[in-house]
């Protein structure tokens, strides 16, 4: 970004002098390699050849203003305006020499001729001209089109929706449109419309097409009017390869309508009222019975039908009565144990009913000469069979019928038992039931090992838990150490690792603790040992606090402008050191700054505000976090 920077005299300090080369070099590397912002102040580029040469996308966020005599614009690629575009030259506003889209509006509001377009024109929106429109060439616009006055398209016209014309339409070949209103005439080769209003005669010299629904807003429509005398008279309908097309005809010599027969190309007329008759007694092959007349007959032919039905009906009745008389005084009944057999005297014919076997059908009173169809009795005793001591034992025949059933107890041979297994099931010993269970053992119930114990346990093949104990846990004595020792494993001196320091307890058990000194360690020896890193991938807050408690290393990414403040520092008189690393992220021109920091020669540290780079900083204070003395250690370090 720009910022000024004061003069400098001969009493200024090389503090003040390398202060202001700082920032001149900032304000140089921000202009050549990063983003520069002049908030202030006009810019002029006066090179008479080339004055300012943009690579790739330039934004203005104000006016862009050409002006001058002979200035001008010139842009060799697309040209993108989020607003609106003033052509105020009174002469020429806008010249194009190719093809011109405009997805939105366009409305040409000239006194006299308000868009003349040479070539094609495609327009994705709408568009209004205030009074004529001339377009040399085919005209596309994607939703409606209004014209004031006339409007001249030398080839085709596609309009999306609706084509409205205030004076006379002039076209060259065809018009395709949805709607289409001219308040005048129409001069057209070929006129495509979902909806055209014509309010005079409309003259058609070829062929009249309709492509979609047709609506007309009057109750009459009428066919060769302009013919002086009656002729016949057609509607067609192009059936195309599947045959013969369909029509409906008006034949003025028989003045009746006819269907065409597609199948054999013979009209056929259509029945009006006046063919249809009431009558039912009518003989007509023009005449078409009604449902009245179908009705008549049909009462009609109810009313006899019943009476010749009735009389046919006691002529029958009476026929069968005297031959089922006849039959019964001439026929006689054979009955036998097994069949029943009926024989007609005057003939031959006998009917016979004979049981499959001797247990198939119960003739009973064959002195009566009644049959009763049934089944025999089978010999067994309607009972239960079966119960908790007995099992039933049955006989069935081939037609699924029980013939015979009794009960067989259920017997256990003597040398049969069931007896528990000894320490593992529990039986009761006079009854001899068996009670599932497990025997007890010698353990007694209750919780085993402690802090202090570790219990010891037995375990049978069948892995039950025969003797459980607690031992007292033993630990052996660290020879040569007092209790309440600190005991270093390495001899030389060197702590490795955490588990080289150990404590005897007073019960003599070694433990191997946690470091946290408050005091003083005096003569210290550390070789090979690492430090803890606290790291914040983000900071997007204005203010931070860096806790000291938390350690000495400080590797920090900073998303905003931050004030860095140091919390919980050691008392007064005990030193601390920190390292804090400041990442700018891969946006940059963050600013930080740090409190109750001090400097050499109070000239505070320029840090870096480049994407993706980073500055390391050391601070140290003495006195309880009053004052923080600072350097800069490393800056404007890459990071990738």
């Amino acid at each position: 970004m720009a910022n000024t920077v004061a003069i400098l005299g001969y009493t200024n300090t090389f503090t003040d002098w390398l202060v202001a080369t700082n920032a001149l070099i900032r304000e140089n590397n921000d202009f050549a390699a990063n983003t520069y912002v002049k908030p202030t102040g006009t810019l002029f580029l006066n090179e008479p050849t080339l004055g300012l040469q943009v690579a790739n996308n330039a934004i203005v966020a104000g006016q862009l203003q050409v002006q001058g005599i002979g200035s001008s614009a010139f842009i060799q690629n697309n040209l993108q305006v989020g607003g609106q575009v003033y052509f105020s030259n009174t002469t020429l506003g806008l010249t194009n020499s190719g093809q011109a889209i405009f997805n939105g509006q366009v409305s040409a509001n000239g006194s006299n001729n308000g868009l003349f377009v040479a070539n094609n024109t495609v327009i994705g929106g709408r568009l209004n001209v205030g009074s004529s429109g001339t377009f040399g060439s085919n005209v596309s616009i994607g939703t409606s089109a209004n014209v004031g006055s006339f409007l001249n398209v030398g080839a085709n016209t596609r309009i999306g929706t609706n084509l409205t014309v205030g004076d006379i339409i002039y076209n060259g070949n065809k018009i395709y449109t949805s709607t289409l209103d001219a308040n005048t005439s129409i001069f057209t080769t070929t006129l495509n419309a979902t909806q055209a209003q014509i309010t005079g005669q409309l003259t058609v010299g070829g062929n009249f097409v309709l492509t979609g629904a047709t609506i007309y807003n009057s109750n009459n429509f009428v066919i060769n009017s302009g013919s002086v005398f009656a002729i016949n008279s057609q509607f067609a309908v192009n059936r195309g390869t599947s045959g013969a097309n369909a029509s409906i005809l008006w034949e003025e010599t028989s003045k009746s309508w006819k269907f065409l027969d597609v199948d054999n190309g013979l009209y056929y007329k259509i029945i009006s009222e006046k063919e249809l008759s009431n009558s039912s007694s009518l003989n007509s092959s023009s005449n078409v019975a009604t449902s009245a007349a179908v009705f008549s007959a049909n009462n009609f032919l109810q009313t006899y039908a019943q009476t010749y039905t009735n009389t046919a009906n006691t002529s029958l009745k009476s026929y069968v009565d005297n031959r089922a008389n006849s039959l019964v005084q001439t026929a006689f009944v054979n009955v036998n144990a097994n069949s029943v057999t009926l024989t007609a005297t005057s003939n031959t014919d006998t009917l016979t009913i004979t049981s499959a076997t001797a247990n198939g059908i119960n003739v009973l009173n064959p002195a009566s000469k009644t049959i009763d169809i049934g089944l025999r009795n089978s010999g067994v005793t309607p009972t239960t069979y079966g119960n908790t001591t007995s099992i039933p034992s049955i006989t069935v025949d081939a037609f699924g019928r029980i013939t015979s059933a009794s009960n067989t107890s259920i017997t256990i041979p003597p040398s049969t038992s069931i007896i528990a297994n000894s320490g593992q099931l529990t039986a009761n010993a006079s009854t001899g039931i068996v009670a599932l269970g497990l025997a007890d053992t010698t353990v007694v119930a209750g919780s085993y090992g402690s802090s202090t114990q570790i219990p010891s346990f037995n375990v049978d093949s069948k892995g039950r838990l025969t003797s459980v104990s607690n031992n007292a846990i033993s630990v052996a004595t660290a020879s040569g150490y007092q209790p309440n020792s600190i005991i270093f494993a390495n001899t030389n001196g060197f702590l490795s690792n955490t588990n080289s320091l150990q404590y005897l307890t007073s019960n003599n058990t070694i433990i191997t603790p946690n470091i946290a000194v408050s005091g003083t360690i005096s003569t210290p020896r550390f070789r090979a040992y690492t430090e803890a890193v606290n790291v914040v991938t983000s900071i997007t807050s204005s203010t931070y606090n860096i806790d000291l408690s938390q350690g000495n290393i400080f590797d920090l990414t900073v998303n905003n402008n931050i004030t860095f403040t140091f919390t919980n520092p050691p008392p007064a008189g005990a030193m601390m050191t920190s390292t804090v690393i400041i990442r700018q992220d891969g946006v940059g021109s963050r600013l930080c700054t740090f409190t109750n920091s001090r400097y050499t020669d109070n000239d505070v540290p320029a840090l870096t505000t480049l994407p993706n780079k980073a500055d390391v900083l050391t601070f140290f204070t003495v006195s309880g976090g009053t004052i923080y003395f600072g350097s800069l250690a490393m800056a404007n370090v890459a990071l990738t």
